[in-house]
């Protein structure tokens, strides 16, 4: 794993704190959470919100006309 010095708003990072301890995560690993769910919907601009959470074997209930890589 890199490590490498990022400056975060303090407030995202509080905010990543109050959830990492109620979800037994680190802060960091809030944080990755959070930036990854973000890389996923920037990826995926076309899909719903609902749509992207689904599990890729799930079927998926959006009104995307289209195939996409959660139907």
């Amino acid at each position: 794993m890199a490590l490498k010095v990022v400056k975060l708003d303090q407030k995202l990072v509080n905010d990543a704190e109050v959830y990492a301890k109620a979800e037994n995560f680190s802060i960091s690993q809030k944080i990755e959470k959070w930036v990854r769910i973000g890389k996923i919907a920037q990826e995926n601009a076309d899909l719903t919100y609902n749509c992207k959470l689904l599990n890729k074997s799930a079927t998926c209930s959006c009104s995307q006309s289209t195939s996409h890589s959660c139907c």
